[in-house]
Order: C-alpha cells, then sequence, then structure tokens
C-alpha cells in the first residue's frame, strides 16, 4: 500500500507542486533553468558517477570477474549462516534484567525450571503401550539435557504417579492396581487392565492424574503426556526435540504418535521453516522478477536477454547480502529473513532504471563509451543520490538498544549500498560486453525507429 501510495503522489503532487514552485519563479525571474540540468558537469555526484563508467569502458571482463567470485563467497556464507531466534533479542540488551536472564540460562542449565513436554497420542490403556512408556522413561534417563535423578529422567507421567502411589504404600490402590495386573517391580502383563490401573490411580490422585492423562467421555484413555524437566534452553531446542523422539521411539513402535513441545522447541521450528521458505521465495521471487523483464524487453526492444542481463545484479546483491550476514555473525532470523527481500526491492528498479537509460543512450549515440559514460552520468548519479539518503535513514536503526533494530539497520544499509555498486558498476560491464556482441552480428544494437515510436528517443 505504502509503495502504491508513493507512486501515486510522485506522479499527481509532486509535480504539481513543482510546476507552481517554477511558475512563480519564472515570473519573479529567479529561475535559473540550466542549474537543473540533469548530468550538468558542474555538479559533483554526476561527474563521480560518470567516471564509474571506466570500469565498464576499460576493464568490463575484470568487473565481472571480481563481482562473481563476490558472489561465490557469499553463497559459501549462505551455507555458513546460522538460524536462531530468541525473545531476549527483542528486550534492551543493556537491561540488567536481560543479563541476569542470559546468565542464568547459560551457566545453570536453562535455569527458570525448564519444561518439555512429550504428548502421546493413541490408545495408552494397554500392556504393550504401558510397556513402551515404561522403556521411554528409562532412555530418558541418559539422554543429553534432561534433568535426571539417580539414572531415573526427572519426568511427570502416568507411570511416574503410579509409582509415587506404590511407594507411598495406598494400600486402596495397591490392593486395585495390583487386581488389575500391576507387580510389585511396577511391571505389567500382557494380560494386565491397564485402563484399571489408571482407574485407580485417578481415583488415589485425581489432580496428579488430571495433569498426565487425559479420558474420554466413553471412558477410554487416549492421551496421555510426559511433563520433562530440561535444561537446553534456546540454542539446544531442536537437538533435545531429536533426541525426544528417539527415546519415545518405543512408544511409535507401538502405534502410538510422540510429540515433543515446548515453547523453544516451537520458536526452533518456526524459525526453520521461515528460513527454508524465505529462501525458497527469495529465488523463486528472482525467477519470476526476470520472465517479466524477459517479456518486457522483448516487447520493447525485441531484446528478450536483457531481461537475463538486468535481473543477474540482483541475484549477485542477494548473495552478497548474506556473505555479509555470515562474515558479521548476523544471524538468519525472522528479521533479517525478511530484509534479505528487500536486496530484491531495491535492486530491480535499479537495475530496470540503468538498463533503460543505457537503450535510450546506446540508440542516441555512435559510440558505445559515450553512451555508457552517459548512463552512469545520468541514472547512476539519481541512483546514488536516492541510495545515500535511504541508507542514512536505515542506518539510524542501529543506534537501536534492540538487537534486531540493529541488524535491520545493517543489513538495509548494506543491500542498498550492494544494489547501487550492483547498478552502476557490474549492469554497465555487462550492458557493454552485450552491446559489443550485438554489434559484431549487426550494425545496430537497438532500433531507432522503435524506440522513437515508443517516445523513449527524441523525434
Amino acid at each position: 500500500m505504502g509503495i502504491v501510495s508513493a507512486f501515486v503522489l510522485m506522479l499527481t503532487l509532486l509535480p504539481a507542486i513543482r510546476l507552481l514552485l517554477d511558475r512563480r519563479a519564472e515570473r519573479e525571474g529567479r529561475l535559473h533553468a540550466e542549474s537543473f540540468v540533469v548530468g550538468s558537469t558542474a555538479r559533483a555526484l554526476p561527474r563521480i558517477a560518470a567516471r564509474t563508467a571506466v570500469l565498464a569502458e576499460r576493464l568490463p571482463v575484470v568487473t565481472l570477474v571480481v563481482a562473481l567470485a563476490l558472489g561465490g563467497l557469499g553463497a559459501f556464507g549462505l551455507t555458513q549462516l546460522k538460524t536462531t531466534f530468541s525473545f531476549v533479542d527483542f528486550l534492551p540488551q543493556d537491561s540488567p534484567a536481560v543479563r541476569a536472564f542470559k546468565t542464568v540460562e547459560e551457566q545453570f542449565a536453562g535455569g527458570f525450571g525448564e519444561a518439555t513436554n512429550v504428548l502421546i497420542k493413541g490408545d495408552v490403556a494397554t500392556p504393550q503401550a504401558y510397556q513402551a512408556m515404561q522403556e521411554a522413561w528409562n532412555l530418558l534417563g541418559e539422554t543429553p539435557d534432561v534433568t535426571s535423578f539417580g539414572g531415573f529422567a526427572a519426568a511427570e507421567s502416568p507411570l511416574s504417579v503410579v509409582a509415587n502411589l506404590a511407594r507411598s504404600g495406598n494400600k486402596k490402590f495397591l490392593q486395585a492396581a495390583g487386581a488389575a495386573g500391576l507387580g510389585s517391580d511396577l511391571t505389567v502383563g500382557p494380560d494386565a487392565d491397564i485402563a484399571g490401573i489408571f482407574n485407580a490411580a485417578v481415583i488415589a490422585a485425581p489432580e496428579e492424574m488430571g495433569r498426565v492423562l487425559h479420558k474420554d467421555a466413553d471412558g477410554s484413555y487416549t492421551a496421555a503426556q510426559f511433563v520433562i524437566q530440561t535444561g537446553a534452553g534456546e540454542e539446544r531446542a531442536a537437538a533435545l526435540a531429536a533426541n525426544l523422539r528417539r527415546d519415545f521411539t518405543p512408544v511409535t513402535d507401538a502405534g502410538l504418535t510422540a510429540i515433543p513441545t515446548s515453547t523453544s522447541i516451537i520458536s526452533a521450528v518456526i524459525v526453520n521453516k521461515l528460513s527454508s521458505s524465505q529462501l525458497r521465495s527469495l529465488f523463486v521471487a528472482i525467477f519470476v522478477a526476470m520472465l517479466l523483464l524477459i517479456v518486457n524487453f522483448w516487447f520493447e526492444t525485441r531484446r528478450p536477454f536483457l531481461g537475463v542481463i538486468t535481473i543477474a545484479p540482483v541475484a549477485l546483491v542477494v548473495l552478497w547480502t548474506f556473505g555479509m550476514m555470515a562474515l558479521f555473525g548476523i544471524s538468519f532470523n525472522p528479521v533479517t529473513a525478511t530484509l534479505s527481500a528487500m536486496a530484491i526491492g531495491i535492486g530491480v528498479p535499479f537495475t530496470i532504471h540503468v538498463t533503460h537509460r543505457f537503450e535510450e543512450d546506446r540508440a542516441r549515440y555512435e559510440d558505445q563509451e559515450e553512451a555508457i559514460r552517459s548512463t552512469a552520468r545520468h541514472t547512476g548519479a539519481a541512483l546514488a543520490g536516492s541510495a545515500f539518503t535511504t541508507m542514512a535513514g536505515f542506518g539510524i536503526l542501529m543506534t537501536s538498544s534492540l538487537k534486531p533494530m540493529q541488524q535491520m539497520g545493517e543489513v538495509t544499509v548494506f543491500a542498498l549500498g550492494a544494489a547501487l555498486v550492483a547498478s552502476v558498476l557490474v549492469l554497465p560491464s555487462m550492458l557493454a560486453l552485450w552491446d559489443t556482441w550485438h554489434r559484431k552480428r549487426s550494425s545496430t544494437t537497438f532500433d531507432r525507429e522503435r524506440l522513437r515510436a515508443r517516445g523513449y528517443i527524441e523525434q
């Protein structure tokens, strides 16, 4: 919505205001039209931008080799990016409370009574299910990041409630559970009435069993849960989930489902899904943009390959941005995942402006170098001004005390800078090589009459 609004304002309100002000200045004799000529040699930025054309004029191949090499490093950096997420990042990093939280989490095995739940779904009131849960409970005692005492995991479950009732010597429970098939060693036989054991436990400890066992309206037990004391924290949550799934393999082999979950595990799943989907979306967006540009340039100039050339620097910008993130230790998280898409949103308009200007200048000038310099002087200078002002605006975010805002500023500033470099240095070199190849095959690169008919160059 913001982009659409800006587009409408730039086409209506801004020209109207500019026209009214210029008319007034003209009547009063204060309008010096020559000072507004874009690319005027008296202005510093166009002069500097024009000098960058020397790379496309003299060293186009070297420029492309360097750009591709940096792109390769960026691709390698992409494979090294860490995917992380922590709610602490959204709090002021200089806060004493945040520092205390990090100390407890890093030095005291998570701290704050971390608990991880394993939800078991299915008919849990069978001897096979009971034995499978007992086997899983035994395996938990040796699992990393699971709190254990004497080789047994600190976990609340239907089995732990039954064990506590048996150890407490509750006579009514022992009598009912024993009649249902519970042995003195808390094991059950293949003919045991597990529902009877659970019924006895519910009567003896209704509150405790209500936390770990679910009973349907028809009286069948269809779900249970293990509430396990853990200390994985946010960094090792994904590894803990994998270990718990392995420990509960006997349960799944018995025909039940076992799903580990916690706040940290859910966060890890969200971040992993986000990173994979965002990367896929980025490259799909680049591909779709390339198709649109191919169609556009075929319609305009019958040069569809210009669409590939125009989008190629944008792909490099994305890779450069990922490489910078890896170099400076910026992780892939919900904030930076969305910011990497800005490389496309910023880069595509930049490269389109340069390519269109080169079309006009190449049709206007016989000499390729003169066309490249004109493109750099006019469009390159305008893009530089736009990029620098936008970088200054987003750069303020780097002073924020919130880590995601700092990273947002850093990544955006770099993406803007990379888009500018790709547009005014890399793309002109590609256009120069493409133009040279076309000139070897025909006398002209663009059909002047076609461009003139479409209003791209003067009559």
